[in-house]
């Protein structure tokens, strides 16, 4: 099984910490304007990278 790549790595930090950011809490309105549509961009563009990385990995066995 090969090591994970730094890029893997920070897709998922990235992912998580979108995902963190996306959860409804006690406060919804403390969300500024467009921060969502920002959260949203960002936890797609890291399951995007993370499904490269899958596929790279899936290539190179």
């Amino acid at each position: 099984m090969s090591r994970i790549t730094d890029t893997e790595r920070g897709a998922r930090l990235a992912r998580d910490i979108s995902l963190g950011n996306l959860h409804p809490d006690l406060f919804p309105d403390l969300m500024q304007p467009g921060e969502q549509e920002l959260w949203e961009s960002i936890f797609c563009a890291a399951g995007d990278q993370l499904e490269e990385c899958l596929a790279l990995r899936e290539a190179r066995q």
